[in-house]
């Protein structure tokens, strides 16, 4: 039998406000299969951050194609990325700082 918990979630974006936190140079996004809502809710820190870095565990291939486009969109490259047997892929991509003048 699937059992179920709700939880409350915000976005990366607002959880960064409410804390104050303006310099984000490092984020880990290893959240099951959420990983591209992960990205959605994160438009301001990946788009104002000069110097960021990130590590995405993505589960499930549907959302490959879909994160690597917002990625790309807010400017980051792919540094390095491992395709493991269960199909579950590491990725780190770095902000492309040819992009900031």
């Amino acid at each position: 039998e699937d059992k179920f918990v709700e939880v409350s979630a915000n976005t990366l974006d607002y959880f960064l406000q409410m804390k104050e936190i303006t310099d984000v140079n490092w984020v880990k996004i290893d959240v099951e299969g959420a990983e591209f809502e992960v990205l959605k809710g994160s438009h301001n820190v990946l788009s104002n951050s000069k110097d960021i870095s990130l590590l995405i565990e993505v589960h499930g291939k549907d959302t490959y194609e879909p994160i690597i486009e917002s990625l790309r969109s807010h400017n980051f490259k792919i540094d390095f990325e491992k395709t493991y047997e269960n199909g579950e892929k590491h990725i780190i991509a770095l902000k492309d700082r040819s992009t900031f003048q």
